[in-house]
């Protein structure tokens, strides 16, 4: 996932009704490096970076923070399987094995567990989730054959404020090590709030 905070678009947009709590599944791009490992160590030899991912700013121009930018699909969690034949990972988050190769496909993608709460009296739509990568962990889900994220609860406390906690991943997953980090379970972090609806014009196509 890199070392950069993700903003992300869910693709389409989610519009949670007020006082009510919904649950989704997105696609999150990965990058893949193979390495060979030899007695005398490790030899680095193919890299696919994440794609469909561009830099995007969040926050104002002379003080905002350089962020890996995306969209992401979006399906039901009863409905996992969905993201599969979404075009976005069916066709651009996945490398297809050359003729001849015993490899299977390679899926560029982690299922992230998305909740919103909305605390307010109105409906709120959520365009974009602001999510550091250094408190988010990726997991072998224990009975399907993917990737998965850590749980992100995200509380929409206004028309503009959000409130976000990131947790463990599915229940009987395996940590596993990524970003150049070992396999560690989640530790509990402070929960944080960002502007989940802030709006600036800067001509970026990206991050606003």
């Amino acid at each position: 996932m890199g070392e950069r905070a993700l903003l992300v678009f869910p693709t389409p947009q989610l519009l949670c009704p007020a006082g009510l709590t919904m649950q989704v599944v997105l696609a999150t791009p990965l990058s893949l490096r193979l390495d060979a490992i030899h007695p005398g160590g490790s030899a680095h030899l193919i890299e696919f970076p994440a794609p469909r991912t561009s830099p995007g700013l969040y926050g104002p121009v002379d003080s905002g923070q350089i962020c890996t930018s995306f969209r992401a699909p979006v399906s039901a969690p009863d409905e996992p399987d969905a993201l599969h034949s979404h075009p976005i990972c069916a066709l651009e988050l996945a490398v297809e094995p050359s003729e001849g190769d015993t490899l299977s496909q390679a899926r560029l993608w982690a299922t992230l567990p998305l909740t919103v709460t909305n605390t307010t009296p109105e409906p709120r739509e959520v365009s974009k989730i602001m999510l550091p990568t250094a408190s988010l962990e990726l997991y072998r889900h224990p009975t399907r054959d993917e990737i998965w994220t850590s749980t992100v609860h995200m509380r929409l406390l206004g028309p503009n404020e959000a409130e976000v906690a990131i947790e463990d991943g599915p229940a009987g997953g395996e940590a596993i090590a990524h970003s150049g980090r070992p396999a560690q379970t989640h530790e509990p972090r402070r929960a944080y709030t960002f502007l989940h609806a802030y709006r600036a014009k800067t001509g970026l196509e990206h991050g606003f």
